[in-house]
């Protein structure tokens, strides 16, 4: 798909939209992991790290095969994704490796108890968790952001 005459702004999102997807899931996930839930004890503080780490890795593989598709000149923009039956090589391991994600997270929350690991490792439950205890009755400011 050529974009000779679409604005320049247009082409440069088209092209580098992967790049700006890391970029911001980068920053995202950054946030996220410095945000600490100081009710954790230290290991699971690092089950949560390694947790929010495999949470980003399968996030942002699909950006990165898409990135590599534009670098290695098989795809010239993000749209040419939306077009698997050209068959493109790179367009078909994006498609697959959706469904393997989707799959992998079907799986990890219905039969590795991922929803319970989810809320385990949430900071909203674990302020909810000090407050049923009573830890914050009177204080103006709670352990925890958000709240």
């Amino acid at each position: 798909m050529q974009l000779s005459h679409a604005p320049q702004v247009f082409r440069l999102m088209s092209t580098w939209f992967w790049a700006l997807a890391l970029i911001m899931g980068g920053i995202n996930d950054a946030i996220g992991s410095r945000r600490s839930v100081p009710m954790l004890d230290a290991p699971a503080r690092a089950r949560r790290a390694a947790y929010l780490r495999r949470i980003a890795i399968g996030g942002h593989l699909p950006w990165l095969i898409i990135g590599a598709g534009q670098l290695l000149g098989s795809t010239p923009t993000v749209w040419s994704y939306f077009r698997p039956q050209d068959a493109n090589p790179f367009v078909i391991d994006w498609l697959a490796g959706y469904f393997e994600l989707a799959g992998v997270s079907a799986g990890w929350i219905l039969l590795g108890l991922g929803a319970q690991k989810s809320s385990t490792y949430s900071e909203w439950t674990a302020c909810a968790a000090v407050v049923r205890r009573g830890q914050c009755a009177g204080s103006a400011a709670l352990p925890c952001s958000g709240w």
